[in-house]
């Protein structure tokens, strides 16, 4: 849900500020103009955070979830109770609170589908699709039972894809400090030893050594660019 900054005018002609939240921005809008206010400007807030290591929810967890959500509608308990029973079950904290502001939304009327949909990065979209066909069909837990299939599938093909690239990667990581080792250490001894000689280098070779030189001296501006780079991922993510 997202969050709106606006600047509007009650019934007594006065300003006011604040911020609401709504799922757009003609929801927050149509909310302003319940409470009576005219809107003069809104735009939406834009929270800017860079978050490492943010948890996420394995396909796994929404497979149990999923399967947990078939059995109980089963039982007969009701969507609201539920959701409140699996929230209180679930040890992912991130799963764990999409559920409780699901069970919120429902609460208040709204569709199990659109209360999904509140979190997407949590809820992929095939889950709250196939929810919103079956609450329109009346066979809720078929479709939540072969959710749970499929992100078992999910699950068990991320984890070979995982494996397979494990090997590739420290491979890498060991021909990275090999290289590291060879241009910090290696290179340099030899520069210097053809420049005690008078030697002329070759012009690769002498880049080569240029390269060694840079990684030695300004290794700190490497490390900033890195750094850098990987922040910018993590904030435009």
């Amino acid at each position: 849900m997202a969050q709106f900054n606006y600047k509007a005018m009650d019934s007594s002609g006065k300003q006011k500020k604040g911020s609401v939240e709504a799922q757009s921005i003609e929801l927050a809008k149509d909310k302003l103009r319940r409470e009576g206010l005219s809107i003069l400007d809104i735009s939406e807030y834009k929270d800017i955070q860079i978050k490492f290591g943010k948890k996420k929810v394995k396909k796994r967890d929404l497979a149990v979830f999923c399967k947990q959500f078939a059995s109980i509608l089963r039982a007969g308990v009701p969507i609201i109770q539920a959701l409140d029973m699996l929230a209180d079950q679930m040890e992912n904290k991130v799963l764990k609170d999409s559920l409780k502001e699901a069970q919120a939304h429902v609460q208040k009327g709204g569709t199990l589908a659109d209360a999904f949909k509140l979190n997407p990065d949590v809820f992929p979209p095939i889950l709250y699709n196939m929810v919103s066909a079956g609450e329109m069909s009346g066979k809720l837990e078929i479709c939540f039972e072969r959710l749970s299939t499929q992100f078992e599938k999910d699950g068990y093909i991320q984890a070979k894809v995982k494996s397979a690239m494990t090997y590739p990667i420290v491979v890498l990581v060991v021909i990275g400090v090999v290289v590291a080792i060879m241009m910090i250490k290696v290179i340099p001894t030899f520069s210097q030893m053809f420049e005690e000689m008078g030697t002329k280098l070759p012009a690769a070779t002498q880049m080569l050594v240029n390269f060694s030189d840079f990684l030695v001296k300004k290794w700190w501006l490497l490390l900033i660019i890195i750094i850098a780079i990987v922040v910018a991922i993590k904030m435009f993510k």
